[in-house]
């Protein structure tokens, strides 16, 4: 499950490993690797073919992907067609799940009086 360096999202999503066989494929939460305060680069999606590409900035300590498991006529494309398992993916900026159990995992406590604030961008582009 490590996508610390570039690689197809599918190439793994049927792998042998306890956690995506139990999703049927990526539901997780990868903790980000911050080394400053403020909106960092927390991940990039590129599709070779047509040169699209997503990068996503967040202030969150984690994110999400999502491999749309499970989908397999859920869901209707705006196309009309039905969706398909795998046919999309969701990078979702958040904290960790069960924060607020986990005293060492970044705090999601709001006090009366205090202000949230977290800011996630998106940038798409064309890169050949």
């Amino acid at each position: 499950m490590d996508l610390l360096q570039p690689k197809r999202v599918g190439q793994d999503i049927a792998a042998e490993h306890k956690l995506i066989q139990l999703a049927g494929g990526y539901d997780h939460n990868y903790a980000l690797n911050r080394k400053m305060e403020g909106l960092f680069h927390a991940a990039t999606l590129w599709e070779p073919e047509s040169g699209r590409k997503l990068r996503t900035y967040t202030t969150q300590p984690g994110i999400q992907l999502f491999t749309s498991n499970g989908m397999e006529g859920a869901f209707m494309e705006s196309s009309g067609r039905n969706m398909i398992s795998h046919g999309g993916l969701c990078l979702e900026p958040q904290h960790f799940p069960d924060s607020p159990n986990i005293p060492h995992f970044p705090s999601t406590l709001l006090k009366e009086g205090e202000r949230y604030e977290e800011t996630i961008m998106f940038k798409f582009g064309i890169e050949k």
